[in-house]
This record gives C-alpha cells, sequence and structure tokens, in this order.
C-alpha cells in the first residue's frame, strides 16, 4: 500500500491524542504491516505519526516523494505493543508493557525512515510503574548523506547491531587506483 502527500504532508492520529512535553502523542498503532505486506508513507513536505508504526515480517518505509528526502518525519507515541517479543513468557517483565514508537518482528521486517530530520519519541507516564522506560534495539542504525543518529537508549536499554553515519564516505580515501 502507498500513501502520497503530493502538496504537503502525510498526518495519520491513532488512539487517544494527549500532549506530554509539549509535544503531541498518539495512543495506539498508527501504520501496521503484517504477512510479508509491503507499506509505503510518502509526503512533497512531511510524514507525521502520532501512534506506533508495528511490522511483523512485513517493511514500513516513511520518506519524501519518489523515493527523495522527506524535509522531516515525525513519530511520537505512546502505544503499548502486545506481546512484543514474547516478553509476557519472560519472568522479569511479568506484568510490564512494551511502550513504544517503532517495532519489527520476525524474518525481513524493516521500518526505514528517509529524512532530513527524523524525530521518533516515546512517551512512557512515570506513573505506569510496570512499564519500563528503556530502548532495545536489534538491528543497524544508519544515518547517510550528511544525515545525524542520535539514540538514547534510557536507563537499562540495550543495543544490539552497527552504527554509522558515513562521514568516511566519499572523502580521499574513497577513490580508486587503476
Amino acid at each position: 500500500m502507498t500513501l502520497k502527500a503530493l502538496t504537503q504532508k502525510n498526518v495519520i492520529a491513532a488512539g487517544n491524542l494527549f500532549v506530554a512535553e509539549s509535544r503531541q502523542f498518539g495512543t495506539s498503532t498508527a501504520i501496521e504491516a503484517m504477512d510479508a505486506s509491503s507499506v509505503h508513507l510518502n509526503a512533497s513536505l512531511n510524514n507525521e505519526l502520532y501512534g506506533s508504526v508495528y511490522t511483523k515480517d512485513s517493511s514500513v518505509n516513511i520518506y519524501g516523494i519518489d523515493g527523495v528526502l522527506s524535509s522531516q518525519n515525525i513519530i511520537r507515541s505512546a502505544s503499548e505493543i502486545e506481546n512484543a517479543g514474547n516478553i509476557q513468557n519472560i519472568e522479569k517483565y511479568d506484568g510490564k508493557r512494551v511502550i513504544s514508537a517503532l517495532y519489527a518482528e520476525g524474518e525481513g521486517a524493516s521500518i526505514v525512515l528517509n529524512g532530513e530530520l527524523n524525530t521518533v519519541q516515546t512517551y512512557s507516564a512515570v506513573s505506569r510503574a510496570n512499564t519500563p522506560n528503556f530502548i532495545k534495539i536489534k538491528g543497524n542504525a544508519i544515518a547517510g548523506n550528511g544525515g545525524k543518529l542520535s539514540i538514547d537508549l534510557g536507563n537499562g536499554g540495550t543495543w544490539i547491531g552497527r552504527a554509522d553515519d558515513y562521514q568516511d564516505a566519499g572523502g580521499e580515501n574513497d577513490k580508486l587506483s587503476a
């Protein structure tokens, strides 16, 4: 499925919307891709999602028109991901919930954000004692073409993967010799 906003921007608001820390968040799933499907969200200016992006064995691509960079991709979520990674079966997480903005699970699952500025924020109220407020990432974080990569894992967060900003690409050392 492809959703194109030729004049300005795509805005998807899911669930209840509320303001926290001067920002708007959605409490449900804004995009869900399942069973080897593919979702493309294209905007000439901005893609704004208030809710989570969830994919299982599928792909979600959020970028500008015709594959170019969008000006900005904004994802703000206070959405609970049900049965995320079968967390309910791990004793130390018994009774806990996963609140996430981006969640990809399964073979070939991917979420790609391609914008000049990508902002991804998750909100979990401090009063939610059964909601861990950290992030666990499995996968690579790439910022190419002068992009900036900044990830705050929070207290207790982990990351398994690779980060690359490609700042060394296109430099003097990349010239091929004959």
